[in-house]
């Protein structure tokens, strides 16, 4: 691990290494951000073809999240992806939602698309990436071996503070996988005392992802909208930000239609995830 005064220059312009900079758009808690929009960086640069043929084994998996994918699914694929989201098995006896499944999926099509190749992903401010996400690099790395063509550079702000429990299991989980992390060659953790401002590149967006959770963020006044977001999160397994749209609705509508159901959510994820005080 190596620290520097400043945001560390993350583009790889000698060694020929492909560099995949992913930066998730905005501030909104979207369960598996960093994965999408390393998705759509992985179509811009090898086509849709090439995405589809990789996504093909995981596509009812992926589902969950990639819920523009789900017009194509067969009934087979529809059947597992309801048995696989946490709305079904969250209702189980005594629920144990982990995201290993669908982190395996995600791996799996991410590193269908680039195995053999020399690249780097780069979370260049990982202090805003979702935890789902974060938990995506053990899997690509097991695939790939600890002397395969597969890199990741992390950067992280260590100045900056969690101002919300949301936050604070971000960077709880972000920490632990750096503990990890640091001891690896093919993992550099750049930790910065101070953020440089730069120009912020456009969000990157695929086509397969509706963008549901971002647009019920930034309108809190569409109750139904926040509900579905709610629901989506929890069922993609993303425990913190299930739980932090679900609290939104019944703050804003504790009365309404949805508040049995989102009870419910925020109380299994409260429960199953661990979450600093």
């Amino acid at each position: 691990m190596r620290s520097t005064g400043g945001r560390p220059d993350l583009m790889d312009t000698e060694s020929g290494t492909m560099m995949l900079r992913v930066r998730p758009a905005g501030l909104a808690p979207i369960p598996w951000s960093g994965a999408r929009t390393l998705l759509a960086l992985l179509r811009r640069q090898f086509g849709s073809p090439v995405l589809e043929q990789a996504m093909a084994p995981h596509r009812a998996l992926l589902s969950l999240v990639l819920r523009g994918l789900e017009p194509e699914l067969t009934r087979q694929e529809r059947e597992r992806a309801t048995f696989a989201s946490a709305n079904f098995a969250g209702n189980l006896p005594n629920p144990h939602l982990r995201t290993e499944s669908i982190g395996e999926a995600w791996a799996g099509c991410i590193f269908d698309v680039l195995k053999g190749i020399e690249a780097t992903i780069a979370f260049p401010d990982a202090v805003r990436l979702d935890a789902e996400s974060v938990g995506l690099i053990r899997p690509l790395l097991r695939r790939a071996g600890l002397a395969g063509r597969l890199q990741f550079l992390v950067g992280i702000d260590g100045s900056w503070e969690p101002q919300s429990c949301y936050e604070r299991v971000r960077l709880a989980v972000l920490n632990q996988e750096c503990g990890a992390f640091a001891a690896l060659a093919c993992t550099d953790v750049i930790t910065t005392s101070t953020v440089a401002k730069v120009d912020e590149p456009e969000p990157v967006y695929d086509p397969l992802d509706d963008r549901l959770e971002e647009s019920a963020w930034n309108d809190p006044t569409a109750i139904d909208r926040n509900a579905r977001a709610a629901r989506a999160a929890y069922g993609a397994y993303g425990l913190a930000e299930g739980l932090e749209f679900a609290s939104r609705v019944l703050e804003i509508d504790p009365e309404g239609g949805h508040a049995a159901e989102m009870h419910t959510i925020a109380g299994v994820c409260a429960k199953i995830s661990e979450f600093p005080e």
